[in-house]
């Protein structure tokens, strides 16, 4: 923690510095003819349908002018969930706003003319034990008298300063209350217009596409994703590739029948069975004995065979089975999608589907498509600097070689290179390595589409159909036939959809128990950081350490700046570590993703930021004492809270002040910028280097709720905590609003359900300084400490409240609402439902990338590459581009033409000649490449 008031100065002034120069740098870097694309990418996107305001070119016009923009226009220019994230930033500069002007008129002038940390700075002796507490005030332990000298005149503006059991602390209390309700009076108001914003967005998303699609997930009937698959294929995998395959096989069939596909469904056809011979047994006794009235003979039908316990048609997986069987397994894609089309239609009513996208198993796909886009940008990026040098005019003497090894690259590399290592060129190595890795793609995308996993992606012809299976309990059994509101198709994690939810269950275990260790891993840092602050217990472990740290100029960066830096660094790397546990955990969707992360973050923030500082710094300062008196430390902890606000104070200057600013300059991509300008030659070059940067909410959000979470815990008990605060946030939401509209992209867009995870967190800074303020008055003495349970109450209530009020809004469309947009829809458009035209997009739109893959998407990239290496070879682009004609290559568009043209022909000669003669039929296929030669021609090798 900063110990005294010259520390936190230092630290103020240092922070406070950095970010003005940071602004003032900006003003005068923004202005630079050279630099305006890089500070402002988004005003220069040629796709961008609205693009953010010019700014005006005075040096502080800008502050302004960013302050000023409404709301709709960062909708906008921006979306939804970026005007949720500068609505964030504004709800706490609005809550601090009146928490400040509260704290500093009624609790700074109480805790400055209280006179406890005066009398012990200014006495050589330890203070008097604190008097015995009232009778009925429960014993927090045995106060330790060394913990109330670990003070320093910036304490005076503390609660520490105030008098145990005085009447001042009533305004304490009070102002616990008070600060309370002022958030939960803002954050209610907050969250009401987040629900409308909410529902605005909802009835502007266009027809088709996320408005009217649903993601299906865990059907059953199918082998992918089961426990039996994972059994095979492990089975079948490395750890068993030495034993014969009799034996594998035998120990297959036995994991087979102790596994089955679900072991609840064996034991329902168990008790199927005996529930049938018992039927069985109780039909052969006979027809009863007596009179048998003729009339009630007469008006007896069948009756419907009764449901009973363990009927094994209320079973899923049978049920699903039975339907699947009456499909051929020849056309796997008509099967899948025959299958869903009935389930639908039997359990929503006929006509309700409008297209019906099965997943695919691509997972050597996925393989295939990142060696492939590799080796295109090492194509890409080589061309790019090729051009860069004949436009300067340079001569190129050599040509660059690539070191293969055949052996990497399957039976094609053998084949081609040989089982050793050889030199070839670069250019020509690449365009043959695309042109194999095109064509397994597309003998991939053929197999893998006879490999259905459990997932779909279902469009309805309306979003009221669309809002009510999204929303609605499709089948008793939870785990199966799972229907969510589905993803943007950019923001699909194709990998995470054929993991069932025992499966991801499994995994969510497994990285929370990987949280933990992580949580109890960063102790150690932490433990550094305390132990760098407390300087006075640095310099008891020897003379030189000692005569090194008190050095007046190293004290003061050790207390004020030094600490708080090192925290913040080592927390860097955790979004991005929670963001691949997130990944395997089996979310579907970035979004998804980003918000685990952002959960995650801000309570490994509170673990990890507050708890461990606050307990390691009581523990450093008083270890001598707690081992002598264990029963102290709860007294200690106590203690700790108001003695740690200094730390935490130097702590929000860092994270809210300095690293805000230094993340809106972007130093690190601005050196990137500067150096790429030089090479980047072409348009491909140009366009990839001013691209606008991709920012993610998980690892921005949880460093302003930490913020807020430790301003609001020490509002009333250091009122220096909330100017500082309120600072932090000023100077955060000037760079981020700045940075949202004309700087950062974000890869998904949630609708504004943003918000509704944010407001948790909120939250959990107002139980925190309920439940730690009663602490600190127990401590302080004050008999009606235990009052501040009814805020508590009163917060939990409030809590419990919004969550039934607002929770449903702000994560789904309400089937009446869904139904007024279908009726303007229909009158707007004159056709009810989706038209052909969106059919076929969405078709498209939710269809993995790998399966987008073509030829023809080479077909630049290899005239380019064919011109380039002739220039290298001294020809002149007139003379390239008539070998090129010469030699009759082909785009893959034009060879499929040609192969489609053949194909008509010949079902014109099989017409004519029934004997059969002339069946013939293009070579090659869909994937036909440059020539029209079987083996794929490579135009480089042509020039050479």
């Amino acid at each position: 923690m900063a110990t005294t008031g010259l520390s936190l100065s230092v630290a103020y002034i240092f922070q406070l510095g950095l970010a003005i120069l940071v602004f003032f740098a900006f003003s005068s870097l923004r202005l630079k003819k050279h630099l305006r694309r890089f500070y402002a990418p988004k005003r220069f996107e040629k796709d961008a349908p609205v693009k953010p305001k010019r700014l005006p070119p005075g040096y502080f016009d800008w502050w302004w002018s960013v302050y000023s923009v409404p709301l709709d226009e960062v909708i906008a220019v921006a979306g939804l969930d970026s005007a949720m994230y500068i609505r964030i930033l504004t709800f706490a500069l609005e809550v601090f706003v009146y928490v400040s002007v509260w704290t500093c008129i009624v609790l700074l002038p109480i805790n400055i003319t209280s006179n406890v940390v005066r009398e012990i700075l200014n006495s050589p002796f330890p203070p008097p034990l604190p008097p015995s507490p009232p009778p009925g005030t429960p014993d927090c332990g045995s106060p330790i008298k060394s913990v109330q000298r670990e003070v320093s005149y910036i304490d005076v503006a503390s609660i520490s300063n105030v008098e145990n059991s005085s009447p001042k602390l009533w305004a304490h209390m009070i102002s616990v209350f008070v600060v309370s309700c002022i958030v939960l009076r803002i954050l209610h108001r907050y969250t009401y217009e987040a629900s409308l914003l909410r529902i605005m967005y909802m009835a502007n998303m266009p027809r088709g596409g996320p408005s009217h699609t649903v993601l299906l997930t865990n059907i059953p009937g199918m082998q992918g994703g089961t426990l039996r698959e994972f059994a095979r294929s492990f089975i079948g995998g490395t750890l068993f590739i030495m034993l014969p395959a009799s034996m594998k096989t035998r120990i297959m069939d036995f994991v087979e029948g102790s596994v089955g596909k679900v072991a609840k469904a064996a034991d329902v056809r168990q008790m199927a069975n005996r529930l049938a011979k018992h039927e069985e047994e109780v039909d052969e006794d006979g027809p009863t004995d007596g009179p048998v009235n003729p009339e009630s003979q007469q008006i007896q039908v069948a009756p419907r065979p009764a449901m009973r316990f363990g009927d094994i048609r209320l079973d899923v997986w049978h049920q699903a089975e039975t339907v699947l069987a009456e499909f051929s397994d020849d056309d796997q894609e008509a099967k899948m999608k025959g299958f869903l089309l009935r389930e639908i239609d039997y359990s929503y009513g006929p006509n309700q589907v409008s297209a019906i996208n099965p997943v695919w198993d691509q997972r050597k796909l996925e393989r295939l498509l990142k060696d492939y886009n590799n080796v295109k940008s090492q194509l890409e990026d080589y061309l790019d600097q090729l051009a860069y040098k004949m436009r300067r005019r340079q001569v190129i003497k050599t040509r660059r070689t690539e070191r293969v090894l055949g052996t990497t690259m399957g039976k094609w590399g053998i084949d081609k290179y040989g089982i050793k290592a050889v030199k070839v060129d670069a250019i020509t190595f690449w365009v043959d390595r695309l042109q194999e890795l095109s064509r397994q793609i597309g003998v991939a995308q053929k197999v893998s589409l006879g490999k259905p996993i459990p997932s779909a992606f279902i469009t309805f012809n309306t979003r009221a159909t669309t809002a009510h299976v999204a929303t609605a309990l499709h089948h008793h059994s939870e785990g199966d036939w799972i229907f969510t509101a589905a993803p943007e198709a950019r923001e699909v994690v194709w990998g995470n959809l054929r993991m069932r939810s025992w499966w991801a269950a499994l995994m969510g275990v497994i990285m929370w128990s990987a949280f933990i260790v992580l949580l109890v891993v960063y102790v150690i840092p932490v433990v550094f950081v305390q132990g760098i602050i407390n300087v006075n217990t640095l310099a008891e472990f020897s003379t030189g350490l000692s005569n090194f740290v008190t050095a007046a100029f190293v004290k003061q960066i050790l207390e004020s700046i030094f600490p708080t830096l090192v925290m913040v660094l080592v927390l860097l790397p955790i979004p991005f570590v929670l963001r691949i546990m997130c990944y395997l955990s089996g979310y579907v969707s970035e979004g998804a993703i980003d918000f685990g992360v952002m959960d995650r973050f801000f309570w490994f923030q509170i673990f990890v930021v507050f708890l461990y500082n606050m307990i390691a710094g009581a523990l450093i300062n008083q270890w001598k004492d707690i081992l002598a008196d264990p029963a102290a430390l709860i007294t200690t902890l106590s203690v700790s809270i108001p003695q740690t606000a200094t730390f935490f104070i130097a702590y929000v200057l860092t994270a809210g002040v300095a690293k805000s600013a230094v993340r809106f300059m972007r130093i690190g991509r601005l050196f990137y910028f500067l150096a790429m300008s030089r090479f980047a030659s072409t348009p491909r070059s140009r366009a990839r280097m001013w691209a606008p940067e991709v920012r993610w909410y998980g690892g921005l959000v949880p460093w302003h709720t930490i913020v807020f979470f430790l301003g609001i815990l020490y509002s009333c008990i250091n009122p220096i905590m909330c100017p500082t605060v309120l600072i932090s946030l000023w100077v955060t939401l000037l760079a981020e609003k700045y940075t949202s509209l004309y700087t950062y992209q974000v890869p998904y867009e949630s609708g504004g359900r943003l918000w509704y995870k944010v407001f948790h967190q909120f939250m959990i800074g107002v139980y925190a300084l309920n439940v730690f303020m009663i602490f600190v008055l127990n401590f302080k003495r004050f008999p009606l400490g235990f009052l501040l349970i009814i805020q508590l109450a009163i917060t939990l209530g409030y809590h419990v409240s919004v969550v039934k009020q607002f929770s449903r809004p702000l994560t789904m469309l309400s089937v009446h609402d869904a139904a007024m947009l279908d009726q303007r829809d229909t009158e707007e458009a004159g056709v009810a439902g989706v038209t052909d035209k969106q059919l076929q997009e969405i078709k498209d739109m939710y269809l993995s990338p790998v399966f987008k893959v073509h030829p023809s998407d080479l077909d630049e990239l290899f005239h380019e590459a064919a011109i380039m290496s002739g220039r290298i070879d001294g020809l002149s682009v007139e003379d390239i581009e008539q070998a090129i004609e010469e030699e009759g290559f082909q785009s893959a568009d034009e060879a499929d033409e040609d192969e489609l043209a053949a194909a008509i022909a010949a079902q014109h000669v099989e017409v004519k000649d029934s004997t059969g003669a002339g069946q013939g039929g293009g070579g090659g296929g869909w994937f036909g490449w440059w020539s029209k030669t079987e083996e794929p021609s490579n135009p480089v090798d042509k020039l050479n």
